[in-house]
């Protein structure tokens, strides 16, 4: 019997805890075979903007950001960035894509979005290149830093200890994204099959000189560890929290 393997939406442990009742399917159920690489939100600004940095940002400058909709990564993570460490903003809708929302901060438009890193790297890479970079990157949503950012802050890190909570299941997309997973209901030895194979896929030398050879990272997650990401992070999730997170991101903008 053949099962096909899926590329899991990165945010579907947030759209399920902050919108169920558009969500067909729980996260949790899903077999998660394993990710050969892992991808942080990351808050980026326009340098001229004056903020270089979270401290900069809290002394009262207000930043124009620009996503697709509300229930994008590029919505829900500046959103709720903003709401925690009380920084000041709004963020505009409408854009077609993480690569219009970056055009337009190009243009002038806009001085700020949060997409994955991969995003930033791959579309705009300049921009974060010299003494004077274009763009500065602010701070990081995920579990872990992302290596080629050792410096910039994880929101985790910024937050009170009662926060915390409130940024894990957002965090979730970080390992979930770049990763693959069976349905729901496949059966558990063709589930650790797949996963063993998944393992020593991105253990071998010849996959990892492949990946290099196409300007590709390798940091890999095991099935196991992003389901528990994925477990813990819903199981964590309490109502109450949901509620504040919700209330955060989708009350009154600060402007």
């Amino acid at each position: 019997m053949a099962f096909f393997a899926t590329v899991p939406l990165d945010n579907i442990v947030t759209n399920q805890l902050l919108r169920p009742k558009k969500m067909r399917f729980k996260a949790q159920n899903f077999n998660y075979l394993g990710s050969a690489n892992q991808t942080n939100i990351i808050i980026v600004a326009r340098s001229d903007s004056g903020v270089t940095s979270v401290g900069e940002w809290k002394k009262g400058k207000s930043l124009i950001g620009s996503t697709s909709g509300k229930s994008s990564s590029g919505y829900l993570a500046p959103a709720l960035t903003m709401g925690l460490l009380n920084l000041k903003g709004r963020i505009v809708t409408g854009y077609k894509g993480s690569s219009r929302s970056i055009m337009a901060i190009e243009q002038g438009e806009s001085q700020m979005a949060g997409f994955n890193w991969l995003a930033w790297s791959s579309k705009v890479p300049h921009w974060f290149k010299g003494d004077k970079p274009f763009a500065t990157a602010i701070v990081q949503i995920g579990f872990e830093k992302d290596p080629a950012l050792p410096n910039v802050p994880m929101l985790t890190d910024l937050v009170a200890k009662e926060d915390k909570p409130l940024v894990s299941f957002l965090a979730a997309s970080g390992p979930i994204g770049r990763g693959l997973a069976y349905p729901p209901k496949v059966n558990s030895q063709y589930v650790a099959a797949a996963r063993t194979a998944f393992n020593e896929m991105t253990k071998d030398k010849a996959f990892a000189a492949e990946l290099k050879k196409k300007r590709l990272r390798l940091i890999p997650s095991t099935g196991e560890q992003i389901q528990k990401v994925v477990n813990d992070s819903i199981k964590e999730a309490s109502p109450a929290i949901v509620k504040k997170v919700r209330a955060i991101i989708f009350g009154k903008p600060k402007s």
